[in-house]
């Protein structure tokens, strides 16, 4: 006897309907409208290019931010760049901190003798 394969036509698995998940679409792809990614994304601009850095100073990846490979790869140079000359951090204050630093700030209590 042989087994037929009972399975969805072409062998598609149902989609889990247990996380709705979205279609993220590329923001600078959608932005940029035919022109270059160079002229919506640049190291000048911190500020676009902090939606793509986490709170810990990390640069977020593409499943996290939704951009597709060319744009990703764009963003992590100029993301770079502006490390290089001090237009973001390379990490987060807090992290920056020694560990003694650390201790001492979060003793900051009033004497209570």
């Amino acid at each position: 006897m042989t087994t037929q394969n009972r399975s969805r036509p072409n062998n598609r698995r149902r989609p889990n309907n247990r996380y709705n998940s979205r279609v993220k679409i590329c923001q600078p792809c959608f932005e940029r409208k035919g022109r270059p990614v160079s002229s919506i994304i640049t190291y000048k601009d911190a500020t676009v290019l902090q939606r793509y850095i986490s709170d810990r100073g990390k640069i977020e990846p593409r499943r996290k931010t939704g951009t597709c490979l060319k744009c990703q790869t764009y963003i992590t140079r100029e993301i770079k760049k502006a490390r290089e000359i001090a237009l973001l951090p390379f990490a987060a204050e807090h992290v920056l901190l020694n560990p003694i630093e650390r201790r001492s700030n979060n003793r900051n209590y009033s004497n209570r003798s």
